[in-house]
């Protein structure tokens, strides 16, 4: 909880296998309602849901599934992805599916209403799922990038349900391993991307009311694979790209936001494999 200072935390010991896909969201006073591996959704009370053991996901897949309040309702919307064929040449998803949670304003019991209603059948990137609010401080913006090409995918999540778009803009992806994010302020959209030689970071200019991404800008890395991660700085002024034992700092407020990098940290030690970037609370980068 990092409410306290410093942060308290619970341990929980169960058999639960989590990976890539594990998410979970809370209510206002930041207390646990739901969470999932991708494969199953669990309540604040460690239980899964009412048929809720098994549902169409994937657990491997990083950013592979994602929670969300369903505007002016009680009701929440999970997002998962899988994947039906593996296949090295087209490394990438095929579904998207959501399921819907009812969950009660008095005693935040949740139940599952809706299960695997399939949303989306499309060559998507692994993972990559990242969403923001709407200019109205209401609905939500959820954006899923195509993989080996240019197009992003879209939904607006209203209460009246979903509506879904489609945009080209910047460069394909060469690759589909990496990271996306929104600035907390829903004005940029960055993809940290991994390639076969280099690594690179996609920014652009996002519309909160339009939805369409713009002013495409893509800031270099080094000519080395390197797995890593993004996360936008709590004022949104600046984003950090972590490329295995180094962090970068750019300037959204610079007038050359290439020529702003600052190397703010680079470790000497053994990494593993996760580099995702994260903010908590207290608007401390992990």
């Amino acid at each position: 909880d990092f409410n306290d200072t410093p942060f308290s935390y619970e341990v929980v010991v169960q058999d639960y296998l989590t990976n890539g896909a594990a998410t979970c969201i809370s209510d206002s006073s930041g207390q646990l309602l739901l969470y999932t591996n991708g494969e199953s959704i669990k309540d604040k009370n460690h239980n899964y849901l009412d048929n809720g053991n098994a549902i169409e996901g994937n657990v491997t897949i990083p950013q592979g599934a994602i929670l969300l309040p369903v505007p002016e309702t009680n009701q929440y919307v999970l997002f998962t992805e899988d994947v039906k064929r593996w296949n090295m040449n087209l490394f990438g998803v095929d579904d998207v599916w959501v399921h819907y949670i009812k969950t009660d304003s008095a005693t935040l019991q949740s139940t599952l209403n809706i299960k695997n209603s399939l949303l989306l059948k499309d060559t998507l990137c692994f993972g990559q799922i990242t969403a923001t609010k709407h200019a109205n401080g209401r609905d939500w913006w959820i954006f899923f990038p195509q993989v080996y090409t240019n197009k992003y995918l879209s939904f607006l999540l209203t209460p009246d349900g979903l509506e879904g778009f489609s945009q080209y803009v910047g460069m394909p992806t060469v690759d589909d391993l990496g990271q996306s994010v929104f600035s907390n302020d829903g004005h940029w959209y960055a993809r940290y991307n991994t390639t076969f030689g280099e690594y690179f970071t996609d920014l652009y200019r996002f519309d909160r009311c339009s939805g369409l991404l713009s002013e495409h800008l893509q800031l270099p890395g080094d000519t080395i694979t390197a797995p890593g991660g993004i996360a936008f700085s709590p004022s949104s002024r600046y984003l950090y790209v972590s490329a295995w034992e180094k962090i970068y700092q750019y300037d959204m407020e610079a007038t050359d936001i290439i020529a702003s990098q600052i190397l703010v940290a680079e470790y000497e030690e053994f990494l593993g494999d996760n580099h995702k970037g994260r903010n908590n609370t207290k608007g401390n980068q992990w």
